[in-house]
């Protein structure tokens, strides 16, 4: 089995942003409410 880590951080309240990472560093990428309901650019991360 291949273990497979990520993170996440969040900075502010509603209106903050954040960024996603994985353990190898492959990917380093914002996110942010906008670009999760608004259509504004960056990452868009869904649960």
């Amino acid at each position: 089995m291949i273990n497979q880590r990520g993170n996440a951080v969040w900075n502010g309240d509603i209106k903050g942003s954040g960024e996603i990472s994985t353990q190898s560093g492959t990917v380093k990428a914002p996110y942010s409410v906008g670009a999760r309901f608004q259509g504004e650019k960056g990452t868009n991360p869904r649960s």
